[in-house]
C-alpha cells in the first residue's frame, strides 16, 4: 500500500476530479451487496458510484482526491474478479506516523479485492460496517499531541535465486515508540517507522536455492547477511 483539514463540498471535489455527482441513495446493508455494488459499478465504468460506496466522514480533500485518483484508474484495467476476503492477522488498521494517526473512516471488517487480469495483481481495499450500513473505508488524519521525530522509509529485502518459491518469516519495527509485528512472505516490504528492530526469514524447502537478507533505513543499506543455501534461519537484531 499508502493524511484534519476542513471538509469541502464533495460536489466540488468530485467535480476537480472528472466525475459527477449523484443523489443520494442507501448504503448496502450486508457486505454481499456492497461487493455486488462496486463490481456492478466496475463493470459499468461509473466511478461516481464507486466513490459513493465509502464512508467520507472526517476524511481530508487530499485523502479525497487520492483515493479519487485511483477509483478513476480502475476501470482502466482488466480484471476477471471481485471477492471478499479476511483481512491478513497482521493489518494494522491505525497507523502513526510523523505525529498524525491515520486511522479508517469506518472499523474494518475485510477486504474487497479486486484481481486483475495479469497474473498475480491485485488491488485490496477495506470495508466495513457502521450502524446499520457498509463502507468502503476512507482514511482520516489526526494530529497527535506532543513532538516525533521524522519517520524513516523502512526496508526489507530477501535477494536470492529466482528457484527460491517459498519464504517465511517475520520482522519487528517501531514506529512512533510503538512495536509492530510484520509477517514476511515474499521477496520483499516496505513501511515508515523510526527503526527496525529484528528480522527472520528462511526457506521453507530445502530446493537448492539461496536466500539473503539485506535491510536498509531511508536507502541505506544497514544490514546485509551471508548467502544462505538450505533452511537456516537468516536473523538481523538492532545492536
Amino acid at each position: 500500500m499508502r493524511n484534519l483539514h476542513t471538509i469541502i463540498c464533495l460536489t466540488s471535489l468530485l467535480a476537480g476530479l472528472g466525475l459527477q455527482t449523484a443523489a443520494a441513495k442507501d448504503a448496502p446493508a450486508s457486505a454481499g451487496q456492497l461487493r455486488n455494488e462496486f463490481e456492478a459499478a466496475l463493470k459499468a465504468k461509473d466511478t461516481n458510484s464507486l466513490m459513493g460506496l465509502f464512508q467520507w466522514r472526517g476524511v481530508s480533500d487530499p485523502m479525497k482526491a487520492e483515493m479519487g485518483g485511483i477509483v478513476t484508474a480502475l476501470p482502466k484495467h482488466d480484471w476477471i474478479a471481485v471477492k471478499l476476503a479476511p483481512l491478513p492477522a497482521d493489518v494494522q488498521a491505525t497507523n502513526e506516523l510523523n505525529g498524525i494517526r491515520y486511522r479508517p473512516s469506518v472499523p474494518v471488517i475485510g477486504w474487497i479485492e479486486v484481481d486483475f487480469a495479469q497474473a498475480g495483481n491485485s488491488l485490496q481495499l477495506p470495508y466495513g460496517k457502521s450502524g446499520d450500513a457498509y463502507y468502503l473505508s476512507g482514511t482520516v488524519e489526526e494530529k497527535m499531541p506532543g513532538t516525533f521525530p521524522k519517520a524513516k522509509a523502512l526496508s526489507i529485502r530477501v535477494l536470492g535465486t529466482e528457484d527460491v518459491k517459498f519464504i517465511s518469516g517475520s520482522c519487528v519495527f517501531v514506529q512512533s515508540g510503538k512495536e509492530i509485528k510484520k509477517n514476511i512472505s515474499e521477496r520483499g516490504t516496505s513501511f515508515f517507522g523510526d527503526y527496525i528492530k529484528s528480522c527472520t526469514v528462511q526457506k521453507t524447502t530445502d530446493d537448492g536455492g539461496t536466500i539473503q537478507l539485506a535491510i536498509e533505513e531511508d536507502g541505506q543499506r544497514i544490514f546485509e547477511s551471508p548467502e544462505i543455501t538450505n533452511t537456516t534461519p537468516v536473523v538481523y537484531e538492532k545492536q
